[in-house]
C-alpha cells in the first residue's frame, strides 16, 4: 500500500515465497525502490528475505494486526498446555478456562463489564489455571497498550517503559 502517496494497492502477488516477491518488485522502476524506507509485512519469513533482498536499505516493520493475531493465538496454547499440565486432559466444557476461550481473545475494551467480570471472577476461582491465564491475558492486553503508544508517535523512552 503505498501510504505516501494515493494510498491504493501497490501490487499483489500471487504465493509467498520470496521468488514471487523479488519477481514483483523487478517489474518496478530503480528510483522507486531505492526511495522506500519502510517495509510493513506480516510476520512470513518469505516476505521478510525478499524485502532483505530485494529492498535492502527497508526497515521492515511488522503490522500490529499480525503481532495481536500471534498474541492470541500464544494465549490459545498457553490455555491448552496448562489444562493438559494441571488436569492432565484437555479442556471440556465444564472447565472455567474452556468456557472463558472466547473471551480470553476478546480486547479489553470489546468486552461489556458483565462479561468482564464473569470471565474475571470465574477465572481467580479456578486455582493456579486461571491466574496463568489471566496473567497471559494481562500481558497480550498491555502488548496492545504497547502498539497502541507506538501509533501516536510517543518517543522511545516512554514506549520502552510502558514494554
Amino acid at each position: 500500500m503505498d501510504a505516501a502517496g494515493s494510498g491504493g494497492l501497490l501490487g499483489q502477488v500471487e504465493g509467498r515465497a520470496p521468488s514471487d516477491v523479488l519477481a514483483w518488485l523487478s517489474t518496478t522502476p530503480i528510483e522507486w525502490r531505492r526511495a522506500i524506507r519502510y517495509a510493513a509485512i506480516d510476520m512470513s519469513t518469505g516476505y521478510r528475505a525478499a524485502v532483505r533482498t530485494g529492498l535492502p536499505p527497508a526497515t521492515i516493520v511488522v503490522d500490529h494486526f499480525h503481532v495481536v493475531q500471534l498474541a492470541n493465538k500464544m494465549l490459545s496454547t498457553v490455555r491448552r498446555r496448562t489444562t493438559a499440565t494441571l488436569r492432565g486432559r484437555r479442556g471440556r466444557a465444564t472447565d472455567p478456562e474452556w468456557r472463558a476461550r472466547r473471551r480470553l481473545l476478546r480486547n479489553r475494551e470489546d468486552l461489556t463489564e458483565a462479561q468482564f467480570t464473569k470471565m474475571w471472577n470465574a477465572l481467580m476461582d479456578a486455582g493456579q489455571i486461571g491466574m496463568t491465564l489471566l496473567t497471559a491475558w494481562i500481558a497480550k492486553e498491555q502488548l496492545r497498550d504497547v502498539l497502541a503508544l507506538a501509533r501516536t508517535g510517543a518517543d522511545r523512552d516512554r514506549v520502552g517503559h510502558l514494554r
